[in-house]
């Protein structure tokens, strides 16, 4: 289930369909808050709307989550996307 999800964001997300890219990210992060992917699908999404604000918001969501979730820091790949998407 969390696979397709992440899937049909990715797919809404490369047909430029970002509203529908961000809710089912959301959806993939509400089944499972430790899914960096659907972050990662949700802050380029976000970022392709001019939206920073939101950006920031799922970087710093997926921040908590990874700590609580593993008590680790997220993947160097969500950290060089927000880091690429906030320049």
């Amino acid at each position: 289930y969390l696979d397709a999800l992440v899937t049909l964001a990715g797919l809404y997300f490369t047909q430029a369909k970002l509203d529908e890219a961000i809710s089912i990210s959301q959806r993939a992060i509400d089944f499972d808050l430790g899914c960096e992917p659907a972050y990662q699908t949700s802050m380029q999404a976000y970022a392709r709307l001019n939206d920073r604000v939101n950006v920031k918001r799922m970087y710093q969501a997926c921040v908590d989550a990874m700590k609580s979730q593993f008590n680790l820091p997220p993947s160097k790949e969500t950290e060089e996307l927000y880091q690429r998407l906030i320049k």
